[in-house]
């Protein structure tokens, strides 16, 4: 039987506390990866990595406390801890504290200790590209990661963002094989293709027509 592995789930952490002990580079990169998706970033460690230094300086959500990590510094708020440190006694008692309080725990140096991992991930607008090469090489994963966006289509992220739109108000559809139908169609071969041909206006109008057709199919049922 093989090896169970993690669900991927886009975890929103916007105005969540999320603590980090470590101060090295890895702790710096996780730091910025909570920072950019809003989190309230709590960075303990007794010297800092000078990109958490800038990060704490570029972003007002970011607080570095130069110290060792002390028991309360994980607390029933906190809701994901970064253990970024070479300490054992250290990673020990933080995954204790993190157990105790119910918080969600990211490893850097083990995956398999870790209930959250972070995934070499590109973002372009709405569209998240996201790589996990099952702990065995993060560098493997960022190298797929880059060969997946380097040959993405462009378009997408526009298209997604118009999309996104327009399903706001297929939501008013009640009949739901209608409203499914429809949202297929926002995203469909002759979505990209009328994108492509008439620009974001020719989208909007076609979205238009896709959501004029909807109303009228579900008023008849």
């Amino acid at each position: 039987m093989d090896e169970p592995t993690g669900i991927p789930v886009m975890l929103s952490l916007s105005g969540q506390r999320c603590v980090v002990v470590g101060g090295g580079p890895v702790a710096a990169r996780r730091a910025r990866a909570l920072a950019n998706c809003g989190a309230n970033v709590v960075v303990i460690a007794p010297d800092m990595d000078p990109d958490l230094i800038r990060l704490s300086q570029e972003n007002g959500n970011v607080e570095l406390h130069r110290r060792g990590y002390e028991d309360g510094d994980i607390t029933l708020r906190t809701v994901l801890v970064v253990i970024a440190t070479n300490d054992q006694l250290v990673n020990v008692s933080v995954r204790h504290a993190a157990f105790q309080n119910g918080t969600l725990m990211n490893s850097a140096d083990s995956w398999r200790e870790s209930e959250v991992t972070f995934m070499a991930c590109e973002q372009r607008g709405p569209l998240t590209v996201a790589v996990h090469s099952g702990g065995a090489s993060a560098s493997a994963s960022k190298r797929i990661r880059d060969t997946l966006t380097e040959h993405l289509d462009t378009d997408w992220p526009i298209l997604l963002e118009q999309a996104a739109i327009a399903r706001q108000e297929l939501y008013g559809i009640s009949d739901v094989s209608l409203r499914r139908h429809a949202m297929m169609q926002l995203v469909d071969e002759l979505a990209m293709h009328t994108l492509k041909s008439d620009g974001v206006n020719g989208l909007v109008v076609l979205y238009n027509q896709i959501l004029e057709r909807a109303k009228r199919a579900d008023q008849a049922v």
